[in-house]
C-alpha cells in the first residue's frame, strides 16, 4: 500500500510515517519514485506503536528493532545492552509505579479527611460572659431563665431584664432582634431579593475585597494589643480572607450578624476548623445588648448593606459607640463618592451615607480619631448595583483605622 493508505491504516499523519521511514524503523519496497509499505511494514509499525506506548525513546526503539532484525550476528555484550533497556525500563515503570501508588493513598486520605463526618467543637456563651450583656434600653444586668449549659457554656436559654426587655440564645447564638432587612420598592427590580443584589458584587469588588483582608492584617500592633474584637457585619469573608489567622488563644471574638443563616454558618466553620480563641455570636438588627467591653472593631463595609438595602435605621456607628471601652480601634471599609457627585443632585439623602467630607465630620462629632487612612481603589459601573448612584459616579473604597477620643 501507498503512504497515504498505510498512514490512514494507523491514523497517523504521512509525515510521521516519514520519519519512521528516515529513520529506518519502516522499510518500505521503493517502486520508481514511491514506495510501497506491505505486510512486513504493518508488522513493524505496530510493535513501533507497542513500544512507544510502553515508554521507549526512538532511540531505544531503533535499538530493539535492530536487535529483532540482526540479533543473529549479535555478541553477547551486545544483546546484554539490549537486556538492559528493557531492565532499566522496568524499573523506571516500577518506581512511577510507586510514586503513582503514593499519590493515590495520598488523594484517598485526603478525601477521608474532608469527606468524614467530623465531630467538631460545640461554641456556645462561656458562663464568664454573662456579666457583659446588658438591657440597651435601661443598662441594667440581664439575668439568664432557662439555661441549658454544658461545659460551662450556654447553648439555650432567655436573658431577662426587669424592664421586660428579653433576648433568646439558642444553640450558642444570642438573637437580639427579630428583624429582617427589606429593599424599598423603588429599588426593587422584579423578583429580585437582596441576596440576589448582592449576587452581582463584580470580580473587581471582590479583589478589593480581598486586598482590604491584606491591609487589615498589615496593622500589627491592632492584632497584639486588643484583647476584645468586635467584628460588625460579621461574615464569612473573615475566613476567606485569612483573618482568623491572627486570632489568639485568650482572646475574645464577638461576631454581630444581621443576616441569621450568615453568623450560623460563620460559627459552623469556626466550630469545624478548631480556631483558636473565645466567641459570641450574636444576632441583632440596631441595637446590641453589651456592656462598654470592647477595645477592637473589625467593621468590613456593613454600611453598604445598608447603602444596598437603604435601611439607614440600622445606624451601624450608632450601636458600635455603644460597647466601646474609651481608647478603643476601629478598622473599618467605607464606600464613598466626590462631594460634587451628580448623585447628591438626584438623592441628597445618601450624601451623608456616601460623601468622603461627611463622613469625615460624622467621625469627628462620634469622637472618633482619623488615625490612618488606605485607599484601596475604585468600583466603576455600580449604578446596576446601587439605582441610587449615578452612572457616570464610581465608588471608593478606604480602609480607615480610627481611635476614639
Amino acid at each position: 500500500m501507498r503512504i497515504g493508505e498505510f498512514a490512514k491504516l494507523f491514523d497517523i499523519k504521512k509525515s510521521t510515517v516519514r520519519y519512521y521511514t528516515d529513520m529506518k524503523l519502516l522499510l518500505p519496497v521503493k517502486t520508481g519514485h514511491s514506495f510501497f509499505y506491505d505486510e512486513i511494514c504493518v508488522k513493524d509499525m505496530k510493535d513501533i506503536i507497542e513500544l512507544r506506548n510502553m515508554g521507549f525513546s526512538i532511540e531505544e526503539v531503533i535499538k530493539i528493532k535492530t536487535y529483532e532484525r540482526l540479533h543473529i550476528n549479535y555478541s553477547e555484550d551486545e544483546k546484554e545492552v539490549i537486556k538492559n533497556i528493557f531492565h532499566y525500563k522496568v524499573n523506571e515503570l516500577n518506581q512511577e509505579k510507586v510514586l503513582i501508588e503514593n499519590k493515590i493513598n495520598s488523594i484517598n486520605r485526603c478525601k477521608e479527611e474532608i469527606m468524614i463526618e467530623k465531630v467538631p467543637k460545640q461554641i456556645g456563651i462561656s458562663v464568664e460572659y454573662l456579666e457583659f450583656f446588658t438591657c440597651p434600653i435601661c443598662k441594667e444586668e440581664l439575668e439568664l431563665i432557662d439555661g441549658k449549659i454544658k461545659n460551662m457554656s450556654v447553648f439555650n436559654g432567655t436573658l431577662n431584664c426587669t424592664c421586660g426587655y428579653s433576648v433568646k440564645i439558642e444553640e450558642g447564638i444570642l438573637f437580639a432582634s427579630d428583624r429582617e432587612l427589606v429593599i424599598p420598592n423603588d429599588l426593587k427590580k422584579q423578583s429580585e431579593s437582596w441576596q440576589e443584589k448582592i449576587s452581582k458584587i463584580s470580580p473587581e469588588l471582590m479583589a478589593l475585597i480581598i486586598e482590604n483582608g491584606v491591609k487589615m492584617k498589615s496593622h500589627k500592633d491592632f492584632w497584639k494589643e486588643g484583647q476584645i474584637y468586635l467584628f460588625s457585619g460579621a461574615d464569612t469573608d473573615i475566613l476567606s480572607m485569612r483573618l482568623n489567622e491572627e486570632f489568639r488563644t485568650n482572646g475574645l471574638y464577638i461576631f454581630a450578624c444581621i443576616y441569621t443563616d450568615t453568623l450560623k454558618d460563620l460559627k459552623r466553620k469556626i466550630e469545624y476548623l478548631n480556631i483558636p480563641g473565645k466567641f459570641l455570636f450574636i444576632n441583632h438588627f440596631d441595637k446590641i445588648p453589651l456592656k462598654s467591653c470592647v477595645d477592637r472593631v473589625v467593621d468590613n463595609g456593613s454600611n453598604i448593606i445598608e447603602l444596598l438595602t437603604s435601611q439607614f435605621d440600622i445606624n451601624t456607628f450608632m450601636w458600635i459607640l455603644s460597647v466601646l471601652q474609651n481608647n478603643a480601634e476601629i478598622l473599618s471599609i467605607l464606600p464613598s463618592i466626590q462631594e460634587e457627585s451628580k448623585t447628591f443632585e438626584k438623592v441628597p439623602e445618601y450624601k451623608f451615607l456616601l460623601s468622603h467630607e461627611f463622613l469625615k465630620d460624622k467621625f469627628s462629632k462620634m469622637n472618633l480619631e482619623v488615625i490612618s487612612q488606605d485607599e484601596l481603589g475604585k468600583i466603576e459601573n455600580v449604578s446596576n448595583l446601587f439605582p441610587m448612584i449615578n452612572q457616570e459616579d464610581y465608588l471608593k473604597l478606604t480602609l480607615y483605622k480610627l481611635k476614639r477620643k
